[in-house]
């Protein structure tokens, strides 16, 4: 076996973990999310209506939400911003 071959196969196998460990991360995080798109949500005074949900894994896998800011009138402003689901866990 050459060394350009053991990098390959090396490379190979590393690939196919990271990817394991990903969706692996993804179904942690979707199975422990209580919330879905289209859903409005509040931390502090940060109030959107979720259009996105990306999973982050910091110390474990969570979902972050994305979408427009709720007006006090109901109505959905241009204004974008996030929540991370740690935050809502703080309560």
């Amino acid at each position: 076996m050459t060394i350009e071959k053991y990098k390959q196969i090396k490379k190979e196998i590393e690939k196919k973990h990271r990817n394991e460990i990903q969706e692996l991360d993804k179904r942690y995080a979707l199975a422990n999310n209580p919330y879905k798109i289209g859903d409005i949500i509040r931390y502090k005074n940060i109030v959107i209506k979720i259009d996105k949900i990306v999973i982050i894994c910091l110390t474990h896998p969570s979902c972050e939400y994305f979408g427009y800011c709720v007006n006090k009138d109901g109505t959905l402003s241009k204004k974008r911003n996030y929540i991370f689901q740690t935050w809502l866990r703080e309560k």
